[in-house]
């Protein structure tokens, strides 16, 4: 019994995520204001199924969803859906809805040199996701 999870180099990605995986979009409010800067990946997700201390047993590594939200203050929000919550994000996204603590925005999906650069400004240039 591993004490860790196994390796990331045992998940399966999701092709359900190959759609959204390393996109960007601005979330915009009601008004027409961008809120937020909105960065998506895939992310491998294990969890635990028994065991304590060194005598752990792990469920199989599936991908998901983790996706981080840029304001234009600077700060940041990232999260990870859970595998049961998946589907139901990416219904959203797909129909350019995205909701965020009680509201629902419009995703306004970037591309190009816009989309490039979103991923700069928050990874750097070397981006760890790509």
């Amino acid at each position: 019994m591993p004490w860790k999870p196994p390796s990331s180099k045992t998940a399966t990605r999701d092709p359900r995520l190959d759609m959204i995986r390393g996109e960007s979009a601005h979330l915009v409010d009601n008004q027409g204001r961008v809120i937020a800067t909105m960065l998506l990946d895939g992310e491998e997700w294990v969890r635990q199924l028994g065991g304590h201390l060194w005598w752990r047993r792990w469920s199989q590594p599936q991908e998901t969803l983790h996706g981080y939200l840029v304001f234009p203050d600077g700060t940041f929000y990232d999260w990870v859906d859970q595998p049961e919550d998946l589907h139901s994000t990416l219904e959203l996204l797909l129909d350019n809805r995205f909701e965020w603590r009680g509201s629902t925005y419009l995703v306004r999906w970037l591309k190009g040199h816009e989309a490039a650069a979103a991923r700069a400004s928050f990874f750097g240039p070397t981006d760890p996701t790509t």
